[in-house]
């Protein structure tokens, strides 16, 4: 598989052709880290893009966070594990 989509992660999702994907959220992208230095560690990208959780409004940076945690009962109920870390 190609990884020109690395190039441009939010082109490719737009695209239809970043193979990270794993949801749209109301607040962005939850995508499979490309990098795994844990396994099965996951990102929620913010949509539009911003540099820090800062750049977004009061309003926006609910949504993020609501739709973070949601990723985190989906992981909960579907891998069991241990712990859930949550990182920004």
């Amino acid at each position: 598989m190609s990884e020109d989509w690395k190039k441009d992660c939010f082109g490719a999702i737009e695209r239809g052709e970043n193979p990270m994907v794993i949801a749209k959220m109301k607040s962005g992208y939850a995508v499979i880290g490309d990098t795994q230095f844990l396994p099965g560690y996951c990102v929620l990208l913010a949509y539009p893009k911003v540099n820090t959780l800062n750049d977004l409004t009061i309003e926006q940076r609910s949504d993020y966070l609501v739709d973070m945690s949601l990723i985190g009962d989906a992981i909960q109920s579907v891998c069991k594990p241990r712990g859930l870390n949550y990182s920004m």
